[in-house]
């Protein structure tokens, strides 16, 4: 079970494998192998992942089953009342000096 594991969490978040490191850049850029984004979005792509087994590669569905659910939004709260957080940027001042005076 945790070679399954490991499988589906190098292929969707990956690991780091490296470093790449060019004359022109200061800094070495991390070489992180994972599937492409179209294939780590996909649940019949995943299921369709190779798994190394004792008999040779298996695809994953043969280990696991997907389900779909839907969940419910997150309720924050402030003081027990339902509250909306909201941010913005205003380009060229800061965030504080854009906001009217409170009273």
């Amino acid at each position: 079970m945790e070679q399954v594991a490991q499988s589906v969490a190098l292929a969707v978040s990956g690991q780091p494998a490296g470093l790449a490191v060019s004359p022109t850049t200061r800094e070495a850029v991390r070489i992180v192998p994972r599937l492409a984004e179209a294939d780590r979005s996909s649940v019949a792509r995943l299921l369709a992942l190779p798994v190394p087994s004792a008999t040779g590669p298996t695809p994953l569905a043969r280990f696991v089953a997907a389900e779909s659910t839907a969940q419910a939004p997150s309720r924050w709260r402030k003081n027990l009342r339902p509250v909306i957080y909201v941010t913005g940027d205003v380009a060229g001042r800061s965030s504080l000096r854009s906001m009217p005076s409170w009273r």
